[in-house]
């Protein structure tokens, strides 16, 4: 029988003795990429491998249903929402048959977003129900619950959201066309979202640069637009479009160097790669499979462009030239 340490998120020590009784069921593995979301079991499974050559492992082992989840691109944890008691998990020790987790004191109820910095260490939850956003500073080991903030003035549907490395700026898109800087103090407070620009529809953002800049995806324009310096002053120039390929883009994400752009193109099935050096752009076939993200699996090169489904599951590669492999559909493999 497995076991399995559920417990309130509050001292250190408590994590650390989590951990190290759940690496004494560590096992030796393949090489694991990432893990991602299987929404159809709500469950969260790994992918063992290497591109070109991956299977989907069975599911983790957790008492609970998942319904949403973030992954750090180190795959030494997970932010998991209960599909159940939407309460927000910290769950370590992935790889094990027994992995721990704690519900995180503080966290907002009736979470349905969460998205991690780009350096696992912070990361920004959004309820809809009641239109507020919360940050979680100090991941993994000293997460700690910043206070909820009060969006509802903003109006309209959250379409897109990310946060910066140090957890002290969020970038929020909504359906209305309206992109705001949140700045997160940590101390409570009225809060004073700063308007960055306005599209038609944004569908996806990415910071990069630094976390200076950020790439916004527009569905309804079919364009993919550069920000530069959104906490400053803000400039907004396009990058693609339509006649460049651009159809419904879903994701966007920026490569490590912040040279390239990778767009996920919802209506053509396609990856459009956008060169911020020489503004060239590169469309990537038609994919097997529509594409619905541009998720950093483990490292800085490789990515998951969909979700576990009937499709097989696609990988993109920038280890070397960007490369587009996928792994077969299937419960388990």
């Amino acid at each position: 029988m497995h076991t399995f340490s559920l417990a309130k998120l509050l001292l250190p020590a408590g994590l650390l003795a989590g951990m190290a009784a759940g690496l004494a069921d560590t096992t030796l593995r393949g090489p694991v990429l990432g893990y991602v979301l299987d929404a159809r079991s709500h469950s969260i499974r790994a992918v063992n491998g290497i591109p070109g050559a991956a299977t989907l492992a069975a599911p983790v082992p957790l008492p609970f249903a998942v319904e949403r989840a973030a992954f750090s691109s180190a795959s030494d944890f997970a932010l998991v929402i209960g599909s159940e008691d939407r309460t927000l998990y910290l769950i370590r020790n992935l790889d094990t048959t027994a992995p721990a987790a704690w519900a995180i004191s503080g966290a907002l109820p009736g979470i349905d977003r969460v998205v991690l910095s780009a350096a696992n260490t912070s990361a920004a939850l959004y309820s809809s129900r009641d239109r507020r956003l919360q940050v979680i500073r100090g991941l993994p080991a000293h997460a700690e619950a910043g206070p909820a903030l009060d969006l509802a003035s903003l109006g309209g549907e959250l379409t897109a959201l990310a946060i910066d490395r140090d957890g002290l700026s969020v970038l929020a898109a909504f359906a209305g066309g309206e992109v705001y800087r949140v700045p997160i103090s940590g101390h409570g407070g009225p809060v004073e979202p700063r308007p960055v620009t306005r599209l038609s529809s944004p569908s996806a953002l990415v910071l990069f640069n630094g976390d200076r800049d950020a790439a916004i995806a527009d569905a309804a324009s079919h364009q993919v637009f550069l920000v530069r310096d959104f906490a400053g002053t803000a400039e907004t120039l396009s990058l693609a479009g339509e006649r460049d390929g651009i159809s419904k883009p879903v994701a966007v994400e920026a490569s490590a160097d912040g040279r390239r752009i990778f767009v996920a193109n919802g209506g053509s099935a396609s990856l459009a790669v956008i060169d911020l050096v020489t503004h060239g752009v590169e469309i990537q076939g038609t994919l097997d499979g529509a594409p619905t993200r541009i998720d950093r699996l483990q490292g800085r090169s490789t990515f998951v462009l969909n979700d576990p489904g009937n499709d097989a599951l696609l990988l993109l590669d920038l280890s070397d030239i960007v490369g587009i492999y996928f792994v077969p559909a299937g419960r388990e493999n």
